[in-house]
Order: structure tokens, then C-alpha cells, then sequence
């Protein structure tokens, strides 16, 4: 028996797949039973369909419908790619992602095609105020948009409205209903805690919102 025989034997005297003991002696393939294998893959419960034969399992040809993960469009795959851990054989439709970017702007959509994993971030800039209004800066987009509070003011008996979205660490400055004495606080703590005017009446145009 030939040394390149014996690589392919099972130490049990089994044949490949491990159903019979001694298999006989046959030409088509030597040690197997012939029967199908039937063994389970590690990837998959799909088992093999080949006859019993040495050596691992071929990956598994078994069709499958499985969504694309950037749409859930359905997808007709082959059962080792769909499992497979490897992005480049994962199966994707091939068009645009589209999904929402992390910014939190429903304008701003992945433009990469159909992919696994988290999208890129948005390259988007925007200047964006600082509460009390006196400052901006330019920021990536949907930054500080967590801390984000509507802002309002008179100024020159028009109504001032904006978004603030950082602390600037400055005074808030801005004037209390009696028109004289304004804000000396660090907002938005000024704005948050309501405080009174001079008047005593409610502050109402010194305040922030979310």
C-alpha cells in the first residue's frame, strides 16, 4: 500500500465520512463507503452532499434568500457566502447605501455602495452659535446637537431666534425684562434656572428650550 494511501485513512480504520468500519476495497475512491457523506459543516447545518470522500467538506452551495444589509432587498446567495466572515464574499445588492448618516441630518445619506458595518462619518461642515448668540464656530456636522437649546432675544424691539450648542464660558450679557441690568451669569445656566427681572416678572425673552 502506497505511503500517499495511508495519509488518507482514518486511524479508526473508518471510512472518511465515519459511518462503516473497513470499508471495502473499491477503484472509484479507496477507504470511502460510497454513501453520501452527510457530514455537518462547523458554518452552517447544512450537510454534505457528496459521496463519502477524504479530506474537509466543500463550502456549502446551498441557495439561500438573505437581505442586503444596506435596504433588506432580497438577495438569492449561495449558504457559504451568506456565513461567511470574510466582507468581500458577503453578499450586498450593489447599489448606493443611502442610509442616514450619525450627523442626526436627514439630508445627509451614506454615498457608499451597499456595505456591512457602520457608515463613514459625515464630512459635512456647519458653523453653529454658542448659547448666549455672541460666538460660532465651525464644527462637523450634527456636532453638539445633543446640547442643542433654542435661544431667543430683543434686540432693537425685534425678536432674535438661534440654536446654541456650546458654552462659550462668557457672560450671558443679555438684558433682563427691565431693559437696564443685564445678565452677568455664564449661560445657558441663566437660561436654565429661570431667573427673575428686575421687575420680578418672569424673564420671558432670556430663555432656552430644547
Amino acid at each position: 500500500m502506497s505511503s500517499s494511501a495511508h495519509v488518507w485513512m482514518r486511524a479508526d480504520g473508518r471510512c472518511f465520512c465515519g459511518r462503516m468500519t473497513n470499508p471495502g476495497t473499491n477503484t472509484i475512491a479507496p477507504h470511502s463507503c460510497l454513501d453520501i457523506c452527510s457530514r455537518k459543516r462547523h458554518t452552517c447545518s447544512h450537510s454534505c452532499p457528496l459521496p463519502c470522500h477524504p479530506g474537509p467538506c466543500p463550502p456549502c452551495q446551498v441557495a439561500l434568500v438573505v437581505p442586503c444589509p444596506s435596504h433588506n432587498y432580497p438577495l438569492t446567495v449561495k449558504c457559504h457566502m451568506s456565513s461567511s466572515k470574510q466582507t468581500s464574499l458577503t453578499p450586498v445588492c450593489g447599489t448606493d447605501c443611502s442610509r442616514e448618516l450619525s450627523c442626526g441630518n436627514m439630508d445627509h445619506v451614506c454615498d457608499s455602495p451597499c456595505h456591512y458595518g457602520p457608515c463613514k462619518p459625515c464630512e459635512v461642515k456647519e458653523v453653529v452659535k454658542c448659547y448666549c448668540g455672541k460666538h460660532d464656530k465651525e464644527v462637523a456636522c450634527g456636532w453638539g446637537r445633543d446640547k442643542e437649546l433654542y435661544s431667543t432675544r430683543i434686540v432693537d424691539g425685534v425678536e432674535e431666534h438661534w440654536k446654541g450648542r456650546y458654552n462659550c464660558g462668557e457672560a450671558c450679557d443679555r438684558f433682563f425684562d427691565c431693559g437696564v441690568h443685564p445678565c452677568k451669569e455664564v449661560s445657558p445656566h441663566c437660561l436654565a434656572i429661570g431667573r427673575l427681572g428686575c421687575s420680578g416678572a418672569d424673564v420671558r425673552h432670556v430663555t432656552h428650550t430644547r
